[in-house]
């Protein structure tokens, strides 16, 4: 099971047990947010709202070298898709999580940006994800 937490300026960590997702988009807006990653024993991937770099298992990566426009005016990116199987007569199952999505977007001259990591639950893959 996946679960995320968020680190501010100070290196202070916060996990969702304590903070509603509300709270964390307060501390974005406050410029309070730095890191932001989900994570299981398996695999952890990361924003970095300083740099705009995703961490995928600790390591690195520029998911968007093009974009150098941005000026660290990130926006927290993060949802998860879940199913639920319907049956006839029955109630069916509970709800599935089977992937996450945390990324960050911006704008740059009027044209929003998006990239995204999409975190599968099932073999912990990690796929990149650009919206223009």
């Amino acid at each position: 099971m996946y679960g995320w937490v968020y680190e501010n300026k100070e290196g202070e960590t916060t996990t969702e047990k304590v903070m509603s997702f509300k709270e964390v988009l307060a501390k974005e807006k406050e410029g309070q947010l730095d890191l932001f990653y989900i994570a299981d024993g398996k695999k952890q991937i990361a924003v970095d709202f300083e740099t705009g770099l995703f961490l995928i298992g600790g390591m690195p990566f520029d998911p968007a070298p093009d974009l150098t426009m941005c000026e660290h005016d990130y926006r927290i990116i993060y949802y998860k898709r879940s199913r639920k199987t319907m049956g006839f007569g029955i109630n069916g199952t509970e709800p599935q999580v089977y992937c996450y999505f945390l990324g960050w977007q911006c704008t740059v001259n009027g044209t929003n940006h998006q990239r995204m990591m999409k975190l599968d639950v099932k073999d912990h893959k990690v796929t990149i994800v650009r919206k223009r």
